[in-house]
């Protein structure tokens, strides 16, 4: 950390690092609150941020809210026949035409049930229901755990897939996407609803997006320099959020 600190870094993104049955390089979580024992454990995470702070480095965490590992425990309960988490995802008696962005069917048989749940990537991938207020309040409790913990900004991965209709019909339009990528929604479910009561006082957040650099050869005394600013580019259909407005404003970064 101090030798990122003498080359100028003051914020680090770290890609998931919670435990995962590695399906999907981690982007398949298990347990959001959690530090995977391949990376370390707890103590090691918040002695990390500790002496990010003291060399005023902080710390970016890759979130992964569209969809959970089939190994999370709110999965096992609903294939155990909880009705509560089974409308945590979206499980039909026939499935849709969507195709997975791993191939194959979006679609594959809730256990013995003769229904299909949704999964837009891995099989093991499960996609949450956001339009569920009991989803959203579990999935914000997630990110309160890690503010707790010192972290001071997201970057919430396929984000723009969150906004699906209530019912999920067939689309034979590329693949389906059409049906779930980008709807209006998507601004009510991951923006407006920061400050409904589940939200459980994560008002403090300031949400922004950033304009994207044109690329630029770096020039030797640039290398040399190596100032790393992960916030120089945003990555198309992501949302980042910080939960320190200041720390923004010093950074030069621009609120919506």
């Amino acid at each position: 950390i101090p030798y990122l600190a003498e080359l100028g870094v003051d914020m680090v993104w770290l890609n998931p690092f919670y435990p995962s049955p590695q399906r999907d390089n981690g982007y398949d979580i298990s347990d959001y609150t959690a530090v995977n024992p391949v990376f370390g454990d707890m103590a090691d995470f918040e002695e990390m941020v500790r002496v990010g702070k003291e060399h005023k480095i902080d710390f970016m965490l890759d979130m992964v809210l569209n969809h959970c590992s089939t190994e999370h425990e709110w999965f096992q309960k609903a294939l155990a026949g909880d009705k509560y988490y089974q409308d945590f995802f979206f499980i039909q008696d026939q499935p849709t035409d969507w195709l997975s962005k791993f191939g194959g069917s979006a679609w594959a048989p809730f256990g013995d049930t003769g229904k299909y749940y949704l999964h837009l990537f891995d099989v093991t991938q499960a996609d949450l229901n956001w339009r569920n207020p009991n989803v959203r309040k579990e999935l914000f409790k997630v990110v309160n755990f890690w503010r707790d913990k010192g972290v001071k900004g997201f970057r919430f991965d396929v984000i723009n897939l969150i906004g699906k209709d209530e019912v999920l019909v067939d689309c034979p339009e590329n693949e389906g996407k059409p049906a779930y990528t980008d709807k209006p929604i998507v601004h009510d479910l991951s923006l407006i609803h920061i400050s409904e009561p589940t939200r459980l006082g994560m008002i403090s957040y300031a949400v922004f997006c950033l304009k994207k650099k044109k690329k630029k050869t770096p020039s030797p005394r640039d290398r040399q320099k190596c100032r790393m600013k992960l916030f120089t580019k945003i990555i198309i259909n992501h949302i980042i959020i910080s939960t320190d407005q200041q720390s923004l404003q010093q950074k030069n970064h621009q609120p919506l």
